[in-house]
């Protein structure tokens, strides 16, 4: 009997072998086995696997479904899909590195800049609208943003590719309430720059034939700035909160951007206030109020190039030309001595010269020289440069002229006699001094001014002169502010 309760013990349960056994002790006796399940425990069990199953297989099903029905959840998921991974990364390194040294999580960020900054551009690429313009705000501002994506995002300032010109025509003859060819002889296929919410082309005025600039916006790019900069910003308030206000405040003036109505009512309004002191330096559009819309522009054309190509251009230029003097003053070395009228020194590649004139083209050559090495030149070297260079066309076409009126009446062979102009480097110093001078003006004086006022808003006119635009985002400061702002000034100064 000992035996075989000890077997009962250890066998599985069967109906002949008591399930529960009689103890003496109250304190340990068992409770009944529980009832078994009824229909209702049944359904209640039912229900709740169902609902999980709903939980786990619908709510993903639902997502898509409302993506594809809302295009702003489309977006937002787009980019939560992409940048999420790329943000836990960075987030996982902060903590395995919270307990070691500074310097080594340093150099373990620098390589994940490094290794993300491409994956981070084609986000930008991919997504577009107003992406592509936060991303070239940001590659502006070399003082917070890490180099490695500052140069890319510097390939994003021509990145929006152009509407075709079926749009201009359709957006133009929408706006007007007429066919476009009815105020337009000619519109210029290639536009004159696109960005992200719209691009600009040269036109010509049917009634007057007078050149002018149509800036026109792209379809539902107010819908779509809305929905990216809620995106943008619950981003930010996740990894850099500190930076929200920052965003809350490009939101607050990107949204008067989109009439441009408004921005040619400011156009008039820093007109009225600039030209009459800063004429001789300065030019600002003037818009054409009759053909200008909410979506539709229309402003006169002024001719010129934004300053840093400008300046990038004019660089290239000396440098080219002082590369090709260097060359011939390299080959003058074999020859030995020319001739002595200034100074002796080594020139070219090819080993010492004698006595070498210093006249325009050796002027010309230490301007580059200087221009080359990124000297800091002050204003008035600037104009020593452009000088010698003026001096340096004038002696090569008098040259020029005397062999056109001389030889040039017996020229069999077709030779043309070109005249040389030379374009001196932009007096930097000079352009950066007017700059702060009208800005200025505009800030303490008119109280309102462009709230973007970067690079590529200042163009180099063929006149000279500098010109201003893009008033999109005009800023306006009461007076008391602007009191406030000398004095601060004022006494930084002291």
């Amino acid at each position: 009997m000992f035996r075989k309760l000890r077997l009962n013990r250890l066998l599985p349960h069967h109906p002949r072998t008591p399930r529960y056994h009689r103890v003496e002790h109250r304190a340990f006796a068992h409770t009944p086995p529980p009832p078994p399940p009824t229909s209702t425990t049944k359904k209640t069990t039912s229900l709740l696997s169902n609902t999980l199953r709903a939980i786990l297989f619908g709510a993903p099903t639902l997502l898509l479904t409302y993506a594809y029905v809302d295009p702003g959840f489309q977006r937002s998921l787009t980019f939560w899909s992409k940048a999420a991974p790329i943000y836990a990364v960075y987030r996982y390194k902060e903590w395995e590195f919270q307990d070691k040294p500074e310097a080594a999580y340093d150099q373990e960020l620098e390589r994940l800049h490094y290794k993300y900054a491409d994956d981070v551009l084609a986000i930008i690429l991919d997504m577009k609208g107003f992406y592509i313009k936060i991303g070239q705000m940001g590659s502006q501002r070399d003082d917070f943003v890490h180099e490695a994506f500052l140069t890319r995002l510097r390939t994003l300032q021509n990145a929006v590719p152009p509407r075709p010109l079926s749009f201009v025509h359709e957006t133009i003859s929408n706006e007007l309430g007429r066919p476009w060819s009815e105020v337009f002889s000619s519109i210029d296929p290639h536009p004159l720059g696109a960005a992200s919410i719209g691009q600009v082309h040269r036109a010509v005025l049917k009634d007057t034939q007078e050149v002018v600039c149509v800036k026109l916006q792209y379809p539902n790019v107010e819908q779509e700035f809305s929905w990216d900069m809620a995106t943008i910003k619950s981003f930010v308030k996740l990894a850099v909160p500190a930076h929200l206000p920052f965003f809350n405040e490009i939101e607050k003036q990107f949204a008067s951007e989109f009439d441009y109505r408004k921005e040619g009512e400011n156009l008039l309004q820093i007109r009225r206030h600039l030209l009459p002191l800063y004429e001789e330096i300065v030019e600002v559009p003037r818009p054409r109020m009759e053909w200008t819309t909410r979506r539709m522009l229309t402003m006169n054309m002024l001719h010129g190039r934004p300053l840093p190509e400008e300046a990038q251009r004019r660089f290239e230029a000396l440098q080219a030309l002082q590369q090709g003097q260097q060359g011939q003053q390299g080959q003058q070395g074999q020859q030995g001595q020319q001739g002595q009228q200034g100074q002796q020194g080594q020139q070219g590649q090819q080993g010492q010269q004698g006595q070498q004139g210093l006249g325009p083209e050796a002027s010309e050559v230490s301007a580059a020289s200087a221009l080359s090495n990124q000297t800091a030149l002050s204003e008035k070297e600037y104009e020593a440069i452009a000088t010698s260079l003026a001096w340096m066309d004038t002696f090569a076409n008098t040259k020029i002229f005397l062999k056109k009126w001389t030889v040039g009446w017996f020229n069999t062979s077709g030779t043309e006699y070109v005249y040389q102009t030379t374009l001196p480097p932009l007096n930097l110093p000079r352009i950066l001094k007017q700059i702060w001078e009208v800005h200025g003006h505009e800030l303490l004086l008119c109280g309102c001014f462009n709230g973007d006022p970067h690079p590529g808003n200042i163009l180099i006119l063929d006149n000279g002169k500098l010109g201003l635009i893009d008033y999109g985002q005009v800023k306006t400061i009461a007076k008391d502010v602007r009191l406030n702002i000398a004095k601060m000034c004022v006494a930084l100064c002291a």
